[in-house]
């Protein structure tokens, strides 16, 4: 991480939940769009892997309750 990011970093810790969605929606559309497209590709192809993991019983999700548990005691 470079210097710059890191100053950005502990700016964007004292935005407000709706300020840090607004700077992400900022950020997205400063992309190209064949970055966004590459983007989307990427995930579609990570989502249908995880997909068949979890059918193929290969990989076991975690309850939404106990994620959202951990990220709250994480990230009070």
């Amino acid at each position: 991480m470079t210097d710059a990011v890191r100053q950005f970093w502990a700016q964007i810790e004292r935005l407000s939940f709706d300020e840090r969605v607004e700077l992400m929606d900022l950020i997205q559309i400063s992309l190209p769009e064949d970055e966004l497209k590459a983007i989307d590709e990427a995930w579609r192809i990570e989502i249908e892997r995880r997909t068949e993991e979890i059918r193929s019983g290969k990989a076991k999700g975690t309850p939404a309750e106990e994620v959202f548990a951990k990220l709250r005691k994480r990230y009070p």
